[in-house]
């Protein structure tokens, strides 16, 4: 008899059980996976804490080839150790006052809030023609001069990379930090590998994947990852910091490098990243920040800020709207000149309105309105954003007053016969009918709306509509407008106004005893 246990299949435990064996090391396999995944992406954190300092699915790095869109969050890879630039904002360091923090290179598997930055414009006061050949104003040049800020880190406001020199025993290596407030010590130069830093003459785009040097604009030196290992709140990290890779060069020297650990590419992926099956998307902002803060310098971030600063002008305002705003920025009226405005006198305009505005809500205004990186705004340009275009039907109804008041056809008015006729017609204003206001009331506020002006000017129809464009959003409704402009600028019969005396009335008694009321001038 055969022996029936010979040459028999050799069947896993419990096959005749469905294979639960098999099912069982299928799971052990999955979980050792998820954990290598896991310690993979975390940076000696818990998942949770990784992925709640993701960013982003609506923003994408770009494609290889693709230029470099300045205002735009990016990632700045280094091309030695493949690690993003990083802000650690939990690292005292001795050296660097409240309002520093450490910058590090870290591998991560994804983009993190501490691993993005965005680019900003910023003035370049030695070459002024320079800013006048680049044509395309929101591409990234080689020699062009940049802020690199990280928008999102901290609720006090940007940080931006920061390098000085500390004293006179580290003239060979600076620091490379991260501070909040713009000044001329975290402006950089981007240049082309092997080039000087002044030599501007390729003036071309910088694409995504491209090598780049960043030189810091007041020292000249260029912003380096040592590869040295630096101790941070999450691990050991990268150190970087301003220096030329090998041999020293002396500042004044216009030295060159082409060492990768003083090479940067923006929109690439880290060394980690690439080991990863997918590549990480960018979450949305607002839901990863625990503050009630503005993120970006577009988009709704920038509408909700924009919405708040208008109530605020519209309370403060009264029925002169915007046109109290104008006066204390000096940019009533005359749209077609150019105020300049700095942040102390914007700050102090907005506390004037009773306006509450944080240090990173002036870091947003500035991104979106600083085209030169001078840290000045145009106040005409801020406040036509600000006050928005008047409806269509009031804006035709504004027009048509105009119009009227140049019967010859000039274009444009005598200011003071356009005051004389206001003045004429002043007991007419709604709110003069309406007993809110007095007659001299109305005229001492319409005056006051048109600094600058005397005998001798003349009122356009952009300034005309300037006026009513800042002081229609306190009149909610469209019919009380309509009688507004009908009523102040009814044309007289005569040319009584021009002695710019208003309508007063008065009683007239008949012989039969009936009261008649007239108007005299």
């Amino acid at each position: 008899m055969m022996n029936s246990h010979e040459n028999c299949m050799k069947y896993s435990p419990g096959v005749l059980l469905g294979n639960w064996y098999e099912d069982m090391r299928v799971r052990e396999d999955k979980v050792k996976f998820y954990r290598n995944q896991t310690c993979a992406s975390g940076d000696m954190q818990a998942t949770a804490a990784s992925d709640a300092s993701c960013i982003t699915d609506n923003t994408c790095l770009g494609e290889w080839g693709d230029v470099v869109i300045l205002g735009q969050p990016l990632q700045l890879i280094n091309v030695a150790s493949e690690a993003a630039l990083a802000l650690d904002p939990k690292w005292p360091l001795s050296y660097t006052s409240p309002h520093q923090c450490l910058v590090t290179a870290a591998d991560t598997a994804r983009p993190q809030i501490r691993t993005t930055w965005v680019l900003h414009k910023a003035n370049d006061e030695d070459n002024i023609a320079y800013k006048e050949q680049l044509k395309e104003g929101d591409i990234l040049h080689f020699g062009q001069h940049i802020r690199i800020a990280n928008e999102d880190s901290h609720p006090g406001g940007f940080f931006y990379l920061h390098s000085s020199i500390r004293d006179l025993g580290h003239v060979g290596s600076q620091p490379l930090i991260a501070s909040q407030g713009a000044c001329k010590d975290n402006i950089f130069v981007v240049a082309k590998p092997g080039e000087r830093r002044v030599d501007i003459r390729g003036v071309g785009p910088v694409h995504i994947g491209e090598p780049f040097v960043l030189y810091h604009a007041a020292t000249s030196q260029p912003a380096r990852c040592t590869m040295k290992p630096q101790k941070t709140s999450l691990g050991f990290k990268l150190e970087v910091n301003c220096s030329f890779a090998g041999d020293n060069f002396s500042r004044s020297i216009a030295a060159v490098t082409n060492h990768p650990e003083n090479l940067f590419v923006i929109g690439t992926e880290t060394r980690r990243a690439r080991t990863n099956l997918t590549v990480a998307s960018l979450r949305s902002r607002t839901e990863r920040c625990e503050w009630n803060a503005t993120s970006m310098s577009c988009g709704s971030g920038l509408d909700i800020l924009m919405s708040r600063i208008r109530q605020g002008a519209l309370h403060f305002g009264g029925r002169l709207g915007f046109r109290v705003v104008s006066k204390a920025l000096k940019a009533a009226c005359r749209e077609q000149r150019t105020t300049l405005v700095d942040r102390q006198k914007l700050l102090s305009s907005f506390r004037l309105m009773g306006v509450t505005i944080q240090p990173i809500d002036l870091d947003v205004i500035y991104k979106r309105f600083d085209h030169d990186g001078n840290g000045l705004i145009c106040a005409q340009e801020f406040l036509r954003a600000l006050r928005e275009d008047m409806p269509p039907n009031r804006l035709s109804a504004v027009v048509t007053a105009f119009q009227k008041l140049t019967v010859e056809g000039g274009g444009s008015v005598d200011y003071r016969d356009m005051l004389n006729m206001f003045k004429h017609n002043a007991t007419h204003h709604p709110d003069v009918s309406d007993g809110t206001l007095t007659c001299e009331r109305v005229i001492s506020e319409f005056v006051n709306c048109w600094p600058d002006m005397n005998d001798t000017t003349t009122v356009t129809l952009d300034d005309f509509v300037a006026y009513y464009t800042d002081i229609s959003p306190a009149i909610e409704s469209h019919e009380r407008f309509a009688v507004m402009l009908e009523n102040c600028w009814r044309i007289p019969e005569t040319d009584d106004y021009k002695r710019g005396l208003s309508q007063t009335a008065g009683s007239l008694v008949c012989s039969n005893d009936a009261a008649q009321t007239v108007s005299r001038g």
